[in-house]
């Protein structure tokens, strides 16, 4: 019985979180290059300055590190409740 209702508690979390992420897209800076337009000096200077790739990398860390403390809270709670 208790294991019949803790699986449809996960399944619809799943479900839910799945169709929250599926509203995002796909990265948050694919729109970015279209701000900025046909400015010849805009080109000038984003060819000296790599700024996409440095916000790829800036995103992959923030995920990262988003990652990190989503997993690191839990295991503190979990080691908290073991006192």
């Amino acid at each position: 019985m208790f294991t019949r209702m803790f699986q449809a508690f996960i399944n619809i979390a799943g479900n839910l979180l799945y169709s929250l992420l599926n509203l995002l897209p796909a990265s948050p800076f694919q729109y970015l290059e279209s701000l900025v337009g046909d400015n010849p000096f805009i080109d000038a200077v984003l060819w000296i300055i790599p700024i996409q790739p440095a916000l790829a990398l800036l995103q992959a860390w923030a995920v990262a590190v988003g990652i990190f403390y989503a997993v690191k809270i839990p295991l503190r709670w979990v080691k908290a409740l073991k006192l």
